[in-house]
């Protein structure tokens, strides 16, 4: 069977052809046509020679060349139509999918509303009746760690049992006393700016020497302390965000109570305001690595013994 004999016999079938189908015909019938011109071409060229060979074989010639512009003016045709019906089953699967996948949304939404009504309050109910518990541990916790035995650890709170990545506690990298200048009332030594611009008499107390467009007349007065300065690395908290026990998860329907808020399990544990998804809660915190985490300077003031060193 030709090419065009195969593509006349699928455009004139009744049961629609795939896109898929009709475009491998389509691509046939385009190199069929093709050919066709370029044997066409090739033999008109040859027409003269077959002329001088006399009458009879130009006759002949001539019927060929007849022969082969109707077989391409014929496929011409069954590809402009090949062509179209192409680009209407193209178009009408395109409908067909999206009206497929717009019907497995509305199925799929249907079955997730479905669920959500029948079980939503049940496991919002269950869920904070358990972070009550939690809540009402941590607070016990709380209390025993503020008057624990002797020699006994500080109890973690429960997250921090159960995650992933514990609470990590501050650690003191070093200590050392300093002594600095400070105002009388300041729990903190003065900026290193300040402390180059202190004037003293005895090295115990002094002012601040201002600077000519300085606004005041004189300068402050500052003191002489001891500090001890502590470098640390600041703890690490094992919960991320909110606290499972502060959580809120919030009502279904608007004339739903609001019997799954934290107010009425927690009684004075204060909750905070919050609609986070519950995976985001409960994700936890990543593990710090140690180069990662902050090293903190704080100074607390000081009354060690005079032959303590100063830097």
């Amino acid at each position: 069977m030709s090419v065009a004999d195969r593509i006349r016999s699928l455009l004139n079938r009744k049961k629609p052809a795939q896109a898929q189908e009709l475009a491998s015909q389509l691509a046939d019938t385009r190199a069929a046509y093709e050919a066709a011109q370029v044997r066409a071409g090739q033999e008109r060229l040859l027409h003269p020679k077959h002329v001088l060979a006399g009458a009879a074989d130009a006759a002949k010639h001539r019927e060929l060349l007849a022969q082969l512009d109707g077989e391409v003016s014929e496929l011409s045709v069954l590809l402009a139509l090949a062509e179209e019906r192409h680009a209407a089953a193209v178009a009408e699967e395109a409908l067909a999918a999206k009206a497929q996948r717009y019907e497995n949304a509305r199925k799929l939404r249907d079955d997730a509303a479905a669920r959500l009504e029948a079980e939503y309050d049940k496991h919002a109910i269950g869920l904070l009746t358990l972070l009550h518990l939690v809540a009402q541990a941590d607070e016990a916790v709380a209390i025993a760690n503020e008057d624990r035995p002797d020699g006994m650890p500080n109890l973690d709170r429960v997250e921090a049992v159960v995650r992933d990545a514990p609470e990590v506690p501050r650690k003191i990298l070093r200590q050392r006393v300093v002594s600095a200048w400070a105002y009388p009332d300041g729990d903190t030594p003065l900026s290193e700016e300040l402390q180059a611009r202190v004037s003293s008499a005895n090295g115990h107390t002094g002012h601040i020497v201002p600077r000519s467009n300085d606004w005041s007349p004189s300068g402050q007065a500052v003191v002489k302390k001891r500090f001890r300065l502590v470098e640390y690395q600041a703890g690490i908290s094992a919960s991320s965000g909110d606290r499972l026990a502060d959580m809120k998860l919030p009502a279904l329907r608007a004339r739903d109570p609001n019997y799954w808020t934290p107010g009425e399990f927690y009684g004075r544990l204060k909750a905070t305001e919050t609609l986070r998804r519950l995976n985001e809660v409960v994700s936890g915190l990543r593990a710090w690595r140690p180069s990662e985490r902050p090293v903190g300077v704080e100074y607390v003031v000081t009354e060690d013994p005079a032959d303590a060193e100063a830097n």
